[in-house]
């Protein structure tokens, strides 16, 4: 069984594991931290997901920007604790979550990277002004 930790600055990791109940109803292996919303220690949070870790589950935890303040502490105290099935991704968004909430195997370092790769979002414009269904996508 996986477990996941969802951190952010603000609602965003709370939203993600909303979504994630209205499309998988799967949201009971999710954690979520919702940082700064008060002058709380997040880090307490951070510290009571790793008590829970054991050495044959699969644990991930999603930050939302690479480098901010919620991923360098969430970076600290994982490597502070020297876990090894503890997984950091950080640039999180709905769809690599998915990917791995729903990943039925193992999850390899190789398939996490393309896990990853296909979870890019590529950023697009809808175009709205072309009635045409042929051309609204583009």
């Amino acid at each position: 069984m996986k477990r996941i930790l969802l951190a952010s600055h603000g609602k965003l990791a709370s939203g993600i594991k909303s979504s994630i109940k209205i499309l998988t109803g799967k949201e009971d292996q999710i954690e979520t931290i919702d940082a700064y919303l008060d002058d709380a220690d997040f880090t307490v949070e951070v510290e009571k997901f790793l008590k829970g870790v054991k050495e044959n589950q699969q644990y991930y935890i999603f930050t939302d920007i690479y480098g901010g303040s919620v991923n360098q502490k969430v970076v600290s105290k994982v490597v502070e604790k020297s876990f090894k099935n503890v997984q950091i991704i950080t640039g999180m968004n709905l769809p690599i979550v998915l990917a791995v909430l729903l990943e039925t195997e193992k999850i390899s370092k190789e398939r996490l990277k393309k896990l990853i790769l296909a979870s890019q979002v590529k950023l697009v414009t809808v175009n709205s002004n072309d009635n045409s269904e042929e051309n609204f996508f583009e």
